[in-house]
């Protein structure tokens, strides 16, 4: 299914699922507390795969903090760049990722267009 990455962390597996709901929570986070910090705009992505997984299970949705710790263990990882590549294509391989992407897209340009 398109949307769906595991990655393990430590002894444990985690599967982000970027759903519908996952995607709209990612987009919730970026407008709610906007940054320049790429880690943070990154936890917020895994914290956002999680929270899909949670919610397909009908499990409560995973603390925040988990996303932290992920991203904190496998950042010292020599494949590091091999495993954020992965969840930044699954997201954008994903129907609603890929959707967000083009609205950001035509609002660049717009503001671009307006700018000039």
């Amino acid at each position: 299914m398109n949307g769906i990455v595991e990655i393990k962390s430590g002894k444990k597996t985690y599967t982000l699922r970027f759903s519908y709901v996952a995607c709209m929570e990612f987009e919730r986070r970026i407008f709610i507390n906007p940054t320049d910090n790429p880690a943070k705009v990154f936890t917020d992505l895994v914290y956002s795969g999680l929270f899909g997984e949670a919610m397909r299970n009908e499990k409560p949705a995973t603390e925040y903090g988990v996303a932290y710790d992920i991203l904190d263990e496998i950042s010292e990882l020599d494949n590091y760049d091999e495993i954020s590549g992965k969840i930044w294509d699954t997201y954008y391989q994903s129907k609603w990722g890929a959707d967000f992407q083009k609205r950001l897209d035509a609002f660049t340009k717009a503001n671009k267009k307006k700018a000039e």
